[in-house]
């Protein structure tokens, strides 16, 4: 798939398609539903594997109380194997 049409399918513009790619841009869980969605995969394939850089663990420590509720939720998920 195109950035081009990730971008339109997920509502975001291209540049932010090719910073997220880069790791010059974070992802709000908000944007990560919909990345998923357009490219038809759920949200837990998105995330990076739990052994990857400690970077992850700085952006969540930015993150809203409800946003890490969710992840904590995406995450328990991924562990049992079930998909939302």
């Amino acid at each position: 798939m195109s950035q081009e049409v990730l971008a339109e399918r997920s509502n975001l513009s291209r540049t932010s398609i090719v910073n997220i790619e880069r790791g010059r841009q974070g992802v709000s869980l908000a944007t990560l539903y919909r990345l998923a969605a357009a490219l038809n995969v759920p949200p837990t394939a998105l995330l990076p594997p739990p052994d990857s850089t400690p970077e992850i663990a700085v952006r969540i420590g930015h993150a809203s109380d409800e946003d890490r509720e969710v992840l904590g939720e995406i995450l328990r998920r991924a562990e049992e194997g079930t998909e939302s």
